[in-house]
């Protein structure tokens, strides 16, 4: 499976893979929570999932998480 995902939605996967809330991820990156949002619910579309644990799972999956190294 051949996911495209921004440097910036790559950065917010690996948060996300590590448990961070989307005000943690925010204040990490320095940018609106609103952001964030925008970013994951995009990250959740691109991979075809609807929640946090499903994103990590389908990223292990595909090998999206290769890029995070």
């Amino acid at each position: 499976m051949n996911i495209n995902l921004s440097a910036r939605e790559l950065e917010i996967l690996a948060q996300i893979k590590l448990g961070k809330t989307n005000k943690d991820i925010a204040k990490s990156l320095n940018i609106a929570v609103d952001t964030v949002k925008l970013h994951v619910n995009r990250i959740f579309r691109k991979l075809g999932v609807s929640n946090r644990v499903q994103a990590d799972f389908v990223s292990n999956d595909s090998g999206a998480h290769d890029s995070l190294n």
